[in-house]
């Protein structure tokens, strides 16, 4: 009768205890859920800034190559292959960065859309540009991506970049020497 008991004790405890185990499994999961769902809430605010930002710097390449264009400091042939480059830059990108390609491969894909332009073409534009631009072209990645189409069109429109320059912090005018 004592061994029944003991048996029955046993049994309860190992009830309370896996009742307890699951309690604290359940907090823990609700609390992974919140966890889960900040981070969502966080992503989704870094990928929609992310895009805002893409889009902006989308505008300032495609006006100053527009500039460019219009102080021939570019030929029309070239312009065109980077008037489609400069227009792509958030889906070339969203392809680099969300699905992770390599320029090449998200120029291939970008570039299968447009009618007459072909990887060849925009590696043509690229080689007539000094090294710095080519040596970020040849990174194959987004951050090459990013240096290349910056440069280049620093490049295009030098004006504006001059100014960039001169409103630099960095720079010392002759009133604060």
């Amino acid at each position: 009768m004592i061994g029944v008991f003991a048996v029955v004790a046993v049994l309860v405890l190992l009830l309370v205890f896996f009742i307890i185990k699951l309690q604290s499994s359940q907090k823990e999961i609700s609390l992974l859920r919140l966890q889960s769902k900040k981070s969502l809430r966080h992503s989704n605010q870094i990928n929609a800034s992310k895009d805002i930002l893409a889009l902006t710097w989308q505008h300032t390449l495609l006006s100053r190559l527009h500039s460019g264009l219009k102080r021939a400091s570019v030929s029309e042939q070239d312009g065109k292959v980077l008037e489609t480059l400069f227009a792509g830059f958030s889906d070339l990108l969203h392809l680099c960065i969300n699905e992770g390609s390599t320029l090449e491969e998200a120029l291939i894909k970008y570039l299968s859309d447009k009618e007459g332009l072909v990887l060849q073409d925009v590696k043509e534009v690229v080689k007539k540009y000094p090294q710095d631009i080519r040596l970020a072209w040849s990174k194959n990645n987004v951050e090459g991506l990013i240096v290349t189409f910056t440069k280049l069109s620093e490049r295009i429109d030098p004006t504006l970049s001059s100014a960039v320059k001169k409103a630099s912090p960095n720079n010392k005018t002759e009133s604060s020497e």
